[in-house]
């Protein structure tokens, strides 16, 4: 085989060593022993007539190979070992692959950098699907649609905040979720506070809005009239029914002058929470006591709005609250912690940023567990390392290809599909890698071969496959599969075009070479190294005469090297 050095007559004198030093070639043998070998060969049932032309490097007497096959060794192995010059480095194919492939997945990269949750409103079927239609119809052709399109919101005063159970698991959160925490300095019994929870309401009511989230033309956070305010629904109470009910009252009730305080005033508002569901949802009773008080009203927020809309109106909204509240409460009477409480609407956005807090999350775990599964299967740190930088570019691409290309953002759909990404980017390159280390062949071009003759139409024939399985879903109606299918399709399509256009190369030109050791040879050197018993020196290799042209091979054996070798 050529990484024992063996060359013809005319072949030129094996490159010089980095140290200087001359590498010795094998002496040929004579043409007896050569016909002693071929006959030893044909008794033992070597069949000795290859298809495989005799001068191809790297290929075993008696090779039988398939065009796929044949393809590899003889055309693309080839190619990628192509060294015009006297540097075995210099492979102008492998090196122009490598850059091309990793120019390319550096762009992707940077676009799959800028995923963010989706800017418009997620699509679950598609435009034509009747469940669009029947949404379309029922917000547009009938009067409740459009009132029912804002999203409804309280204001929630004297929560202070959520302390979890002991037992609460993260992973069950509908078990011993824990209980809520109120504020102490929460407190309306007198009027300063009521006075502070009135002149609230009207604040929020004329506070302007200057984000696009507010729709409908108001320029304001809650639509005109759609604000419940408590403290005015009680003074209207109390002045109607309770205050002037013998009707000998001379004088109109003011709140200010004429509303109850104290006892009283608590004892008078667990009246006026009977009267209604409305009212009996504004005021809070713990033990007894009034704890909380929230504030209702319709925002110019419309349902079902995208993460970048819902969040802008979410931080305005609070920031207007904050505001208002600290003109109108010097003495905080109203508690510290003011919110807004919207429902999904809101707790939606946060589950958004979970699943792209995730998504990397998860990769910072894979990334780390494949490269280790990578040294364990392969037994060499530097293919683990071409390996796991191939998985990272195509992730990259992908990705970048989904954002750039297709214009999606990190929606429910592509933070649960991208979670394949990197499974399907492991596969050929692993397998190609595996198969590099399994070579006999001592010098990196001699393992290259192998590796694509040997495992090329494999990872072809599973990519493939895999490639056809994702076309059959872009026929779903729903387009999460829809998706999942575009997913599939660009990273099997990018993961074989890297393992055999960046992987492959990338070893041509330094890859290891000589006998690779597994994890249990690191672990019994390491031994021995402890005992401080000397370890056996390395099996010397000997020098690839660099080939002249990318069909064929300066070192290319003869018959008679081949043979007796």
């Amino acid at each position: 085989p050529p990484e024992l050095g063996l060359r013809g007559p005319d072949e030129p004198e094996p490159p010089a060593e980095p140290n200087g030093t001359a590498v010795q070639p094998l002496p040929v043998p004579d043409e007896g022993a050569v016909a002693a070998k071929h006959a030893a060969l044909a008794s033992d049932g070597v069949d000795l007539t290859s298809d495989v032309p005799s001068n191809l490097p790297y290929a075993t007497p008696g090779e039988k190979l398939r065009p796929a096959e044949r393809f590899f060794r003889q055309y693309y192995a080839p190619m990628l070992n192509w060294a015009p010059t006297k540097h075995a480095w210099l492979k102008p194919v492998s090196i122009g692959l490598v850059c091309f492939w990793a120019t390319l997945g550096g762009v992707g990269a940077r676009f799959a950098f800028k995923l963010r949750p989706p800017t418009k409103q997620e699509q679950w079927f598609t435009a034509d699907h009747m469940y669009t239609g029947f949404g379309d119809i029922s917000s547009n052709r009938f009067l409740s649609g459009a009132e029912d399109s804002y999203v409804d919101m309280q204001i929630v005063l004297g929560v202070a905040g959520f302390e979890r159970s002991d037992n609460f698991v993260v992973w069950n959160p509908s078990k011993n979720r824990g209980k809520a925490t109120f504020d102490a300095s929460f407190d309306i019994r007198e009027r300063d506070g009521q006075e502070a929870l009135r002149e609230l309401c009207d604040a929020m009511r004329d506070v302007p809005c200057t984000v696009k989230s507010c729709v409908g033309g108001f320029v304001r956070f809650i639509r005109p009239g759609e604000l419940y305010c408590p403290i005015e629904e009680f003074d209207e109470w109390y002045g109607d029914t309770v205050y002037n009910a013998t009707g000998a009252k001379t004088s109109s009730y003011n709140g200010k002058k004429d509303r109850p305080t104290g006892d009283s005033f608590i004892d008078l508002v667990k009246d006026f929470t009977r009267t209604s569901y409305d009212t009996a949802s504004s005021f809070g009773f713990i033990s007894g006591e009034l704890a909380w008080v929230e504030v209702p009203f319709s925002s110019t927020l419309l349902n079902e709005q995208p993460f970048s809309t819902t969040i802008a109106f979410y931080d305005a909204v609070h920031d207007a609250l904050a505001r208002a509240k600290a003109d109108v409460d010097p003495k905080r009477l109203l508690g510290e912690r003011p919110f807004v409480y919207a429902g999904n609407s809101f707790t939606w956005i946060m589950t958004e940023q979970a699943l792209v807090a995730n998504v990397l999350q998860g990769f910072a775990i894979c990334f780390p567990v494949c490269f280790a599964i990578l040294v364990v299967a392969t037994g060499s740190p530097l293919i683990s390392l071409y390996a796991i930088v191939t998985i990272a570019l195509i992730v990259g691409l992908t990705l970048g290809f989904c954002q750039a290309i297709m214009g999606w953002g990190l929606g429910v759909a592509e933070t649960v599909c991208s979670t394949i990404v990197i499974g399907f980017s492991v596969d050929y390159v692993v397998h190609l890698g595996h198969s590099y280390r399994e070579s006999a062949h001592f010098s990196r071009e001699g393992k290259v071969s192998d590796a694509l003759t040997r495992m090329g139409i494999t990872v072809v024939a599973g990519a493939m496959t895999t490639f056809g399985s994702g076309l059959f879903m872009f026929g779903c109606q729903m387009t999460f599969f829809t998706k999942m299918a575009t997913l599939i399709v660009v990273v099997v399509v990018c993961a074989i075009l890297y393992a055999l256009m960046f992987f492959m190369p990338l070893c041509a030109i330094a890859g290891p070479q000589g006998e690779m050791k597994t994890i249990a040879g690191y672990a019994q050197e390491l031994a021995s190294w402890r005992r401080g018993e000397p370890h056996a020196a390395p099996r010397p290799l000997q020098a690839v005469p660099a080939p002249s042209s990318p069909g064929a091979q300066n070192s290319a054996p003869s018959t008679a090297s081949t043979v007796s070798s």
